[in-house]
């Protein structure tokens, strides 16, 4: 489902399927109905790969402990 904004003069562009959001801004309205088609079919074709899928949220705990929580200000 695409959705439109009129921003200024520009036209800004929300695709969403699938639980997948892809945005863009357009100066002219043809561009906006191209590109729309193309990021649908994308989506459906399952051609983006902005989802992971194999991580789980312990993963993400784990990794934050070992990459970020040293950095913190009460890290031993």
């Amino acid at each position: 489902m695409a959705t439109f904004r009129k921003h200024g003069k520009s036209i800004r562009v929300e695709v969403s399927k699938k639980s997948n959001l892809q945005l863009a801004t357009f100066d002219i309205i043809t561009q906006v109905r191209e590109w729309t088609a193309l990021a649908e079919t994308a989506i459906i074709e399952s051609k983006s790969t902005d989802i992971v899928s194999n991580k789980t949220v312990s993963d993400t705990f784990e990794r934050y402990t070992e990459e970020i929580s040293p950095n913190k200000k009460g890290a031993r």
